[in-house]
């Protein structure tokens, strides 16, 4: 059965793109065949996997595109670097598009699900969603396509900002579009053991994550 991680914080530069890169690499190196979908609309995860935003199919085009949309299989580009659904700067209609769909939080949902069935993904164990530093209805989309959710934090003074505000937006997502939806857990990145604010934080997310149930 396939497992979807999403790495998601609203907060920018917390290192959202480097641990979802670092977790694909890690899982495809230990042979778990894993794809990237790259759902910022910077791409930077695209461009690191040497993935295409121009002339081939992109994430748009699977949950955006409605007069000639791509199925999720064929979007999938394989590279030197690994496997990548790339990101799109037109992703930055996602909010506005979805926003007016009474079934628009389900639309990424739906492409893994119809992939999942054409036999599109049988080779996939793993599939990491790469999200922007946001809270709207792409992450919700993101969120309710995902078995787990990855939560990046560092390990400063601003550490907590919205990390309760998303823990919400996990809760609420729970309650009724994807009740299997699991916290697996905060990721503390840029740590430095030599500094006490590191340790201080450290206890305080440690805190944290047991109220958030992780």
């Amino acid at each position: 059965m396939k497992k979807v991680f999403v790495v998601a914080n609203q907060k920018g530069g917390i290192g959202k793109t480097t641990t979802s890169l670092a977790l694909t690499t890690i899982l495809n190196t230990w042979g778990h065949k894993t794809l990237l979908i790259d759902a910022d609309p910077s791409g930077n995860a695209t461009d690191t996997l040497k993935g295409k935003s121009e002339g081939e199919a992109t994430l748009y085009d699977v949950i955006l595109e409605t007069d000639d949309p791509v199925k999720l299989g064929d979007a999938i580009q394989k590279t030197e670097n690994g496997y990548i659904i790339a990101s799109d700067k037109l992703l930055l209609k996602t909010d506005s598009i979805c926003s007016t769909d009474p079934n628009g939080i389900y639309r990424l949902a739906d492409a893994i699900d119809e992939a999942k069935n054409d036999g599109s993904l049988d080779d996939y164990e793993y599939i990491v969603i790469d999200t922007q530093p946001d809270v709207n209805t792409f992450l919700n989309n993101c969120l309710v396509a995902a078995d787990e959710v990855i939560i990046p934090v560092t390990t400063d003074r601003y550490a907590v900002t919205g990390l309760f505000s998303l823990s919400e937006i996990i809760n609420s997502i729970k309650k009724r579009p994807n009740k299997n939806l699991n916290i697996f857990g905060l990721l503390l990145v840029k740590y430095n053991a030599r500094t006490k604010l590191s340790k201080a934080t450290t206890e305080f997310l440690e805190n944290a994550a047991d109220n958030m149930g992780t």
